[in-house]
C-alpha cells in the first residue's frame, strides 16, 4: 500500500512533465521570425532568407508582421508574404501578411527571399490561434 502512495504522485509528476509544452497557451511569441544574410547577392544588394516558424502545436492564421520600409529587387510570392495596404490593415501602416492569412503549423515553417541594402526589422505583430 505504501509502495502505490509513492508511485501514484510520481506518476502524476512525471506526466505533467513530459506534456507541460502541450499546456502552455500559444501566443504571438510562439511564432518565430529569423533572417540570415546569404552571399549572394540581387542589383547589388545582399539577399536574406526569412523563416517564419510556428512553435505551438496549434495552427496560427492571420499572422501578421510588422516590416517598416519592407520592399525588395527580389519577387516575393505574395501569397507567402506581402506588404497590407492600410484599407487591409485596420488604417495601420507597416505590416506584411504570412501565407495569405492561411494556418501557419508547426513543423512547417514558412520561408522566402528578399534582397535589400539593410534587413528589415520584421517582428511578430499579431495572429489569431487556432486550437481545437
Amino acid at each position: 500500500m505504501a509502495l502505490r502512495h509513492q508511485i501514484i504522485p510520481a506518476f502524476v509528476f512525471l506526466l505533467c512533465f513530459c506534456y507541460r509544452g502541450e499546456s502552455q497557451p500559444c501566443t504571438t511569441a510562439s511564432i518565430k521570425v529569423t533572417q540570415t544574410k546569404t552571399a549572394a547577392r540581387a542589383s547589388g544588394c545582399p539577399i536574406y532568407k526569412v523563416v517564419i516558424t510556428n512553435c505551438c502545436i496549434c495552427s496560427q492564421t492571420a499572422v501578421l508582421l510588422s516590416c517598416p520600409g519592407f520592399a525588395t529587387t527580389l519577387s516575393v510570392d505574395p501569397t507567402v508574404f506581402r506588404p497590407l495596404p492600410p484599407e487591409e490593415a485596420s488604417g495601420a501602416t507597416g505590416l506584411c501578411v504570412v501565407n495569405d492569412f492561411l494556418p501557419v503549423f508547426s513543423g512547417y515553417p514558412v520561408k522566402f527571399l528578399y534582397s535589400k541594402a539593410s534587413p528589415v526589422p520584421l517582428s511578430v505583430h499579431s495572429s489569431q490561434v487556432n486550437c481545437s
